[in-house]
């Protein structure tokens, strides 16, 4: 899926998900889950709660 196409699914603006994929912004968890449902997934799935590494801060966004 296109950055752009992402974007219009979740309501957010396409340089909003650039921001995020760049770790230039810190979603809101609301924001997150909305993403993941765009992305057909889960909010812990997307930011790979049960992993050891979250999958967000491996995109260098912090995890405090």
């Amino acid at each position: 899926m296109s950055r752009t196409a992402l974007a219009e699914k979740a309501g957010v603006s396409a340089d909003y998900v650039y921001r995020i994929e760049q770790g230039w912004a810190n979603p809101r968890i609301t924001t997150v889950r909305t993403i993941a449902i765009a992305l057909d997934t889960t909010a812990s799935e997307l930011l790979d709660l049960d992993g050891e590494v979250f999958g967000i801060a491996a995109k260098g966004l912090s995890t405090s």
